[in-house]
């Protein structure tokens, strides 16, 4: 198993970058601790609120990791200048030689508490500042680890060149480390400037992600009346709620002008700061004598492929799935969705409804689910202002647990973002936290995302289940596959600029360029870079391409389970074998051989996937000449 220093370097690539909060005003200085059981949380016992059902509670267990209740976990600011001067400290050990060889591996083991205290610290920042991103504490102290984390990453790499160069090495591989420091003999990435260019672009990551109703000033004036408010769109909510207090009707209208001009702000704000960190990281690329910013990229995030063959791949999604997407919207969704509102359903009833499926299922599954309820490790609440609009799995590393954030939209897609987001917990909770590469990661929640729908058909009444089955059928191929599709050829086209090429003009045509490519030369749209600023593209760059690699995959086993191209049992027995690491030096591809499924890559199987959604969803193939999918007679 990989050290936490090993993965050190890794993870200052990765900082999360969503919303958090918790209580407490300010900043503190390091060693204050904050006890985070007064804020908001669901532990699996509140009570009836409205039509909420009771969160089924399950029978105590001692699951054996050490884990305590999220409630009772507590916040104490991780001192980052003390702890860059102990990495420091033990590369002077290591450096000098002058004890043995066994205490200076004590010594360099020694840090693992530090830098395990940096990575639960950020972690419980994030957590809390999503939960309401106004309260100041939590903003601060985000950003008070995520600018620090360069500097110690830069420690640390330090630290990694001096073992590299110790007469020691082979004695520091074979007895801490897993792996051959030899990449480590020539020097680190890290460099003053390159150190300085990431806490550029955690600024303004921060920047991006603190964005919300209760930071954005907008202006609302009435034509009809001389209303003029100004102030943050909370701020001029609250204006428009007292001056309608009678009319709820007008508050209503208003309300939704009010929204719209907070979207164009919040459009105008975003802009200029997403050009910046395309920038930023273009001078990164420079600094470390890389050709694109997707070579950093594609090595923090474990892509074991070529950027050729993702560009291979996204132009054969655009060639054969945007068609069979424009046939089942002419054929099927658009009338179904027309004349089928979602059905609601409300996130307790979620939460049980699973729990049944997994406690059917049994084993980890089941195990894993219980777990998360008995210690109340995640946040599902309906969406509101100033609370983080996603979903997120965080592991907290001092605690040995995973943990999800949702904000739910109180509609029965709900179902699908909770068996994703269990699906990275149930991963983290087999494999004790021990990080794969992002495309093993994103199969372990789309698969189970879509093998939980198939559980829930014996849950769910039919007409509920028709539209899950659909609704989850028609993302994957709309979002999963296209639009992330369209999202990764923006990004390669953009980070392949040279920094005087990087103009607000120049992306808004490459917005064109891409959405052509992936959705035909047919499709047309105006270059408005509104399209393509998301939360992953801002703060997670290349990451969604791992949606579209993982998406085949977790649809190659939807449609070994499926009741309609597989057998009962097959897809859930690979996913299984699939989560369960083993060896952990396989590269991804190696890893899907060895649980008899296909490369992404591998050519036709866009044309297949894209295939079998269609004979999913109408019973008859729109590719005749395509003998290779599930579902072919």
């Amino acid at each position: 198993m990989k050290r936490l220093i090993a993965l050190f370097l890794l993870l200052s690539m990765l900082l999360c970058q969503a919303a958090c909060s918790a209580p407490g005003d300010g900043a503190t200085d390091g060693g204050e601790n904050v006890e985070n059981n007064n804020n908001e949380g669901n532990n699996g016992n509140d009570e009836t609120v409205g039509n909420q059902p009771t969160v089924v509670v399950p029978e105590y267990k001692d699951y054996g990791r050490g884990s305590v209740d999220f409630d009772k976990l507590i916040y104490s600011r991780p001192n980052m200048e003390a702890i860059i001067n102990s990495v420091e400290s033990v590369k002077e050990t290591v450096s000098k030689n002058e004890v043995s060889v066994l205490l200076q591996i004590e010594a360099i083991r020694s840090l693992e508490i530090e830098l395990d205290k940096v990575d639960t610290m950020y972690t419980l920042a994030e957590i809390y500042r999503s939960k309401d991103s106004t309260v100041e504490f939590w903003q601060d102290e985000y950003g008070y680890i995520s600018t620090n984390y360069p500097k110690l990453s830069m420690a640390v790499e330090d630290l990694l060149e001096v073992c590299a160069l110790s007469e020691n090495k082979k004695t520091f591989e074979e007895e801490y480390f897993d792996y051959s420091l030899d990449e480590y003999l020539d020097g680190g990435i890290y460099t003053d400037e390159v150190v300085s260019l990431m806490e550029e672009e955690a600024r303004l990551e921060s920047e991006f992600s603190s964005l919300s109703t209760a930071t954005v000033e907008i202006v609302y004036k009435s034509i009809a009346s001389d209303i003029h408010w100004e102030g943050t769109t909370d701020e001029v909510i609250a204006m428009a709620k007292e001056h309608f207090k009678d009319k709820p009707e007008s508050f209503e209208r208003v309300l939704i002008a009010i929204d719209l001009i907070y979207e164009n702000r919040l459009a105008e704000l975003k802009k200029p700061i997403f050009i910046e960190l395309i920038k930023v990281r273009r001078l990164i690329a420079d600094e470390l004598g890389l050709d694109s910013y997707s070579e950093l990229a594609y090595e923090s995030l474990g892509y074991d492929y070529a950027e050729d063959e993702m560009k291979e791949l996204l132009k054969n999604v655009g060639m054969y799935a945007s068609k069979i997407a424009e046939d089942l919207e002419y054929r099927v969704f658009g009338t179904y969705f027309q004349s089928h509102p979602q059905p609601a359903a409300l996130e307790n009833m979620i939460i049980n409804n699973l729990y049944d499926c997994y406690k059917d299922l049994g084993g980890e599954y089941f195990e894993a689910f219980s777990y998360m309820l008995q210690h109340g490790l995640y946040d599902i609440k309906k969406s509101a202002e100033n609370r983080f609009s996603g979903a997120f799995t965080a592991y907290i590393r001092d605690n040995a647990s995973p943990y999800i954030f949702m904000s739910a939209s109180g509609f029965i897609k709900d179902y699908t973002t909770l068996s994703h987001e269990f699906g990275h917990f149930l991963d983290s909770y087999v494999n004790n936290g021990n990080d794969a590469s992002l495309s093993i990661s994103e199969i372990s929640s789309q698969a189970l995302e879509l093998l939980s729908v198939l559980k829930l058909k014996r849950t769910l009444p039919t007409e509920s289940y028709q539209y899950l089955e659909y609704y989850t059928l028609f993302t994957f191929l709309n979002s999963v596959l296209l639009n992330q599709s369209f999202y990764s050829e923006f990004e390669h086209m953009v980070y392949g600029l040279e920094y005087d090429e990087i103009t607000e003009d120049r992306l808004e045509r490459i917005v064109e360029e891409a959405f052509t490519l992936v959705f035909g030369e047919d499709m047309k749209i105006s270059g408005n870079l509104d399209y393509v600023i998301t939360t992953h593209t801002a703060l997670y760059p290349f990451y969604v391409e791992s949606y579209v690699t993982s998406g085949i995959t977790s649809l190659e086993i939807f449609f070994k389970e499926s009741y309609r191209t597989g057998k009962a049992g097959d897809g859930f027995e690979i996913y299984e074998t699939l989560i369960k690491r083993g060896d952990t030096k396989l590269t991804t591809l190696e890893r899907l051989e060895l649980c008899g499924l296909d490369s992404p890559f591998k050519d036709g199987k866009i044309k297949e996937i894209a295939n079998n959604i269609y004979y999913q969803i109408t019973g008859s193939r729109y590719y005749k000449d395509c003998s290779n999918d599930v579902g072919a007679a």
